[in-house]
């Protein structure tokens, strides 16, 4: 059976037909667009009432406005290639979901965005809890005022250990960052693999988290690992869960939406 996330955030800005700006969802105040050349430098956020994107890929505005991974999303390769500069400044107290909602209405009217989206199954992985429970290790996070306080270190400790600290750590952001450990491990693609593994939180843990890991990592070959390598590195990361933890990980599908860019203006139309 497949394990199926739905990801709520997406309802209301995907259709099966399409994208559609709507007049009464939210717009930035004032924004202009236009291409670059290369990746710039990002400030500004929701709470702060600005954002300067100095360039990204038109795939990563794209997967930012609706909430997706970049594995996501299928389209044009030159959604990877072609860079945007995005201005923009809204109301100081805009939201997350908000400010998405704005990003999403800029790239339908000044983009021309169009797609439609399908569920598709991918090769993932999930954690649940080992029998007897979460491992002492994984402590409650005291509480902060903020979410600025996650903290997702690795560091190499010379002896073939990766000691990872994690804190402010959700079950469902040690997904991704889980995700993120997998997709270093498998990340060439000329060896016919996908660069990603999602993962499922299946632990019913609620909260956030501090905590630390140490992974067994023999180093990369400069062509990236072989399927037996990865296999052996996937091992290296169930055995420090499960041991350290009290987690399980194993290996299980996972179906998600797929946003399908039918159009898109590679230059956004005049401010």
């Amino acid at each position: 059976m497949l394990r199926r996330t739905i990801l709520l955030a997406l309802l209301p800005l995907l259709t099966a037909t399409g994208a559609v700006a709507q007049p009464d969802s939210p717009h930035f105040e004032v924004a202009s667009a236009k291409p670059a050349l290369r990746r710039g430098t990002y400030s500004g956020g929701p709470a702060t009432g600005r954002v300067s994107i100095g360039g990204v890929p038109l795939a990563e505005l794209i997967t930012s406005a609706y909430n997706l991974q970049l594995y996501q999303l299928n389209g044009p390769s030159w959604l990877w290639s072609e860079f945007a500069e995005v201005n923009a400044t809204f109301p100081p107290r805009t939201t997350l979901e908000q400010y998405r909602q704005m990003l999403a209405n800029l790239l339908v009217e000044r983009f021309g965005l169009k797609f439609h989206n399908v569920p598709k199954s991918f090769s993932g992985f999930e954690i649940a809890l080992e029998r007897g429970g979460p491992s002492s290790a994984l402590k409650p996070s005291p509480e902060k005022a903020d979410n600025n306080g996650a903290v997702f270190d690795g560091r190499n400790n010379g002896a073939g250990v990766m000691h990872y600290t994690f804190t402010q750590t959700s079950m469902n952001l040690m997904c991704n960052r889980l995700m993120l450990m997998l997709m270093t491990m498998n990340r060439v693609m000329a060896l016919g693999r996908p660069d990603f593994s999602p993962v499922e939180d299946r632990t019913g843990l609620s909260g956030k988290f501090d905590f630390e890991l140490d992974v067994a990592s023999p180093p990369f070959p400069e062509s990236g690992q072989t399927p037996e390598q990865f296999n052996d590195s996937v091992s290296n990361v169930a055995d420090a869960l499960r041991n350290q933890l009290g987690l399980r990980l194993k290996r299980t599908k996972i179906e998600l939406p797929v946003l399908v860019v039918d159009r898109m203006l590679k230059i956004p139309l005049p401010n």
